[in-house]
């Protein structure tokens, strides 16, 4: 996976693409390793077209799209997954985001606050088994990084992000550990 996110990273640098790594490496990045089999980046839609070029050029085929992304995958490599956002969410995401380093290289990462956002964001949405996954990271984000879970600012994020069921969930499962 390090030889093709490389790859991936050179080929956008090339032609001037920006993203952040998103998902289960961004979560790593950020002080909680988990398995992840997968690549997840965050781009702006704007770039939607020239990323699917990018990655038909790179031997991918594009195995599903919806409004929010695309799944890419090859025979041999992992899946990787474009998550596509407005080209306002994106700039904003970008200029807090931080260069962290992710599959051995140095790469732009959303902050803590924003992969808290992103994820509150997605266990909201989410079906059943993918809420689970989520509430995991937002859990190990949590204990990794010391988050006081009862200050103002991070009820705020989970209101604004989530729903005040998750922010129950995440203010017990607090409590127990």
């Amino acid at each position: 996976m390090i030889a093709q996110f490389i790859s991936i990273s050179r080929a956008a640098a090339e032609l001037g693409l920006r993203f952040l790594l998103i998902g289960g490496h961004a979560v790593s990045a950020h002080g909680y390793s988990r398995k992840t089999f997968d690549l997840d980046l965050l781009i702006s839609r704007d770039d939607s077209e020239v990323w699917r070029a990018l990655m038909i050029g790179l031997g991918f085929d594009c195995i599903h799209e919806q409004s929010a992304f695309f799944q890419f995958a090859t025979v041999d490599m992992p899946q990787v997954d474009l998550m596509r956002v407005s080209p306002e969410t994106f700039e904003k995401l970008l200029a807090t985001s931080e260069t962290r380093t992710a599959l051995g290289v140095e790469t732009r990462v959303p902050s803590l606050d924003s992969l808290l956002a992103l994820k509150l964001h997605a266990a909201r949405h989410a079906l059943p088994h993918r809420r689970h996954k989520d509430l995991i990271d937002i859990f190990a984000l949590v204990d990794a990084n010391t988050v006081d879970v009862t200050s103002d600012s991070f009820r705020e994020l989970c209101h604004k992000y989530g729903t005040a069921e998750l922010y129950a969930d995440i203010i017990k499962a607090s409590r127990r550990t």
